[in-house]
C-alpha cells in the first residue's frame, strides 16, 4: 500500500511541474496546492502553511512566480511571518523580474513549521492564485515544532492529514506547555482566520479545550496563532513532540495534492475585543 501511494504521488508530481526539485533521501515527495485569493480592489492576507517543502527551500525554487510581483513591496505579493522575538515581522515580496524575490526583510525560505500571511495586493490582476509548493512530506513519528515564547507564535502544520488538537502534545499531564484559564482572555489560545475575523481555540481550568464555532484540529496548508498570554512561567516552551497524525499515511493521497481555499479577508483587524496583532507596518502592534 505504501509503495502504491508513493507511485501515485511521483507519477501525480511529474506530470504537474516543471518546478526544480529536490528530495531528502529517505522522504516521499508530494505536492500541496493552497488557493491565496483576494477582492478585487482590496488587499488579501491569506493565513498559510506549506507542509511539503522541498530541500531547496528558497523562495524562488517553491513561490517562485506563481503570485504577482512589483516594483517595489507596496506594489507586490508579500510573504510576512511574524517573529515572537524580536516583535516584528519577517518579510519578502515578489519582484518584476521571473523568479525573484526580494529577500532583504528577512524571509529567503519557506519552513514547514511556520505560519505565514501570504498578502495579495488590491490591484492583483486575477481574484485567487494557485499556489503550489513540491517537496519533502513529513513521515517521521514526529516533528520538533521549536520554542513557543509568550505572545504570538505563528505556527503551521507539517503533516499530510489534520492533526486532532487533544493529540497535538500542546498540552499533557505532565508537560503544561499551554495553559488554561476560566475564559478565553485569561487562557492561551489558538487562532485560525476565516478571511474576515479570528477563530479562536482556549482551554478551560479542567484541561478541556474550548473549540465550539472554531476548530478542533491542525489542517495541513493552514497558518495559526500560538498565543501564550503575559506573565507566563517558563517565558518560552520546547514543543518537541508534535507526533504525526494516526490518519496521515492513508491520507497521503487525499490531503497531499488537494486544493484548499484560503480565503481572503477585508482587513486583518479582528472582529472581537482579544488581542490581536494588526497588520499595517512591519512592527506588529496590538489592539487593546
Amino acid at each position: 500500500m505504501k509503495g502504491k501511494v508513493l507511485a501515485v504521488l511521483a507519477v501525480t508530481l511529474l506530470a504537474s511541474f516543471a518546478f526544480a526539485l529536490e528530495s531528502g533521501p529517505s522522504n516521499p515527495v508530494g505536492f500541496f496546492t493552497t488557493v491565496v485569493s483576494h477582492t478585487p480592489g482590496i488587499a488579501g492576507y491569506n493565513l498559510v502553511s506549506f507542509p511539503t517543502i522541498p530541500t531547496d527551500a528558497s523562495l524562488a525554487n517553491t513561490l517562485s512566480n506563481q503570485v504577482p510581483g512589483g516594483a517595489f513591496a507596496g506594489a507586490a505579493t508579500q510573504i510576512m511571518w511574524f517573529n515572537n522575538a524580536t516583535g516584528t515581522f519577517s518579510t519578502a515580496w515578489k519582484t518584476l523580474s521571473g523568479s525573484t524575490w526580494n529577500t532583504a526583510g528577512g524571509i529567503a525560505t519557506l519552513d514547514p513549521k511556520k505560519g505565514y500571511y501570504i498578502v495579495l495586493r488590491a490591484g492583483a490582476a486575477n481574484a485567487s492564485y494557485n499556489v503550489v509548493v513540491a517537496g519533502n512530506v513529513q513521515t517521521g513519528p514526529s516533528y520538533d515544532m521549536g520554542t513557543m515564547g509568550v505572545g504570538y507564535n505563528m505556527i503551521g502544520s507539517v503533516w499530510a492529514a489534520p492533526q486532532a488538537l487533544t493529540a497535538s502534545n500542546l498540552w499533557t499531564a505532565d508537560l503544561q506547555r499551554f495553559r488554561g484559564g476560566t475564559f478565553s482572555g485569561n487562557s492561551d489560545q489558538i487562532r485560525s482566520f476565516t478571511g474576515s475575523a479570528f477563530l479562536t481555540v482556549w482551554m478551560n481550568n479542567s484541561n478541556v479545550w474550548q473549540t465550539s464555532g472554531a476548530f478542533s484540529s491542525f489542517d495541513p496548508g493552514k497558518g495559526f496563532y500560538v498565543i501564550r498570554r503575559a506573565g507566563r512561567t517558563p517565558a518560552t516552551f520546547a514543543w518537541p513532540d508534535y507526533p504525526v497524525p494516526a490518519s496521515a499515511a492513508d491520507n497521503m493521497t487525499t490531503s497531499i495534492g488537494s486544493n484548499p481555499s484560503v480565503t481572503a479577508p477585508v482587513s486583518i483587524v479582528p472582529t472581537s475585543n482579544d488581542v490581536a496583532p494588526v497588520i499595517k507596518s512591519k512592527k506588529a502592534t496590538t489592539a487593546k
